[in-house]
């Protein structure tokens, strides 16, 4: 496709269209991902290689939106 119509085409849909199309889809993809991250880190947090603290800091830090202006991570 082409780029500029792309462009027409979303200059052209107001923006609380577009957010009330997309935060839906966005949140199911991070809870998806979030879920990965469960599953990889269960056997750590298990045997208490990490701490259950650290690993929802990590992920409510990495899930930020403002990760860059609020994470020191």
């Amino acid at each position: 496709m082409d780029p500029e119509l792309l462009k027409s085409v979303s200059d052209f849909v107001p923006n609380t269209t577009k957010e009330q199309l997309f935060n839906p889809t966005a949140n199911a993809i991070g809870r998806g991902v979030g879920g990965i991250f469960a599953w990889i880190f269960q056997k750590p947090i298990k045997y208490g290689i990490i701490k259950e603290k650290e690993f929802a800091d990590l992920v409510d830090c990495k899930f930020n939106p403002n990760f860059w202006t609020n994470c020191s991570a």
